[in-house]
């Protein structure tokens, strides 16, 4: 196998709490996951006259050499089976995940190269091999293995399935600006310690879980989207406030994913997300996406 082309899937927080410190330096979280069908496109070649793995793009902000999750999961796959003498790795990336926006791009990525790296390279692991390794590599990668709809809780690492969200969509706002992930759990603690806010107590995991299963069978978990990190970051950038002011133009439950700064409203008819998407008067210079929710990380192509 010389070439492999796969799509590497945006995810949404539908919700995120977050907690203390644990002793690694990571929060412990509890949040609910959801994959979409906004994705990049993944393209691994093995080629002679190479060596090692080059990234290439025409995304000029994304990172290409050890700060790249794509690089760092070649090179820890290449410590158990280095290509053949003489041949290297090219990867290709064509994005439409947005970097910096909360949607996991980096760690999709990631989950995604480890996969197909693994099939590519003829290394021979099976995925609960691969998913250790993501969780070397990133909180979030092991997420991006089973894709879907999943509660999500220690550091990120640790996945229960719930009902898959399968209908329905979401128009989504990304403003243009990036939010660095490790900067805002700093402003979220110096948030709360300024304003003297307990740090929730890490006891509601089972009930969470169970609130969410529920919910999404039964439906309406609409009202049950909530985001810890919203408040510190409206304050921090306007913009991401300013962007969720007009967002409510069409809708009265808008949230935020990740740590920013996408921000997004869920309709539970597709074709609504479309309409409210006609309606909304872009004043701003963010960029919209109407997407759904899907199964699966990521989507191996033929």
């Amino acid at each position: 196998m010389k070439k492999i082309t796969i799509e590497s899937r945006a995810k949404l927080n539908l919700f995120l709490k977050v907690y203390g410190v644990r002793p690694d330096g990571f929060h412990d979280i509890n949040s609910i996951f959801q994959t979409i069908d906004l994705a990049d496109t993944l393209i691994f070649s093995l080629e002679k006259g190479r060596s090692g793995i080059t990234i290439r793009t025409k995304d000029k902000d994304l990172p290409l050499g050890d700060d790249n999750l794509i690089v760092k999961a070649f090179r820890r796959l290449a410590k158990i089976k280095e290509p053949p003498s003489g041949e290297g790795v090219l990867c290709e990336i064509k994005k439409k995940i947005p970097i910096g926006a909360g949607m996991g791009g980096g760690s999709s990525n990631c989950a995604s190269a480890l996969f197909a790296l693994n099939k590519l390279l003829e290394i021979g692991l099976d995925e609960t091999k691969l998913i250790r390794l993501g969780a070397e590599l990133g909180s979030d990668v092991p997420f991006f293995f089973t894709g879907g709809t999943c509660f999500v809780h220690g550091r990120g690492e640790l996945l229960e399935m719930l009902p898959d969200i399968s209908k329905g969509g979401f128009l989504i706002a990304i403003p243009p600006l990036r939010v660095d992930t490790t900067g805002a759990y700093k402003l979220l603690d110096e948030f709360r310690r300024i304003r003297k806010i307990d740090v929730p107590v890490l006891t509601d995991e089972d009930e969470i879980f169970e609130i969410w299963n529920g919910v999404i069978l039964n439906g309406g978990f609409e009202v049950y989207m909530h985001n810890d990190f919203e408040e510190p970051i409206f304050e921090q950038y306007p913009e991401i406030a300013e962007t969720r002011r007009r967002l409510q133009q069409v809708s009265n439950m808008i949230y935020m994913t990740g740590s920013g700064s996408a921000l997004f409203a869920y309709f539970s008819d597709y074709q609504d997300a479309w309409n409210a998407l006609a309606n909304y008067k872009q004043s701003g210079s963010e960029c919209l996406v109407i997407a759904r929710p899907v199964t699966g990380g990521y989507l191996v192509n033929d």
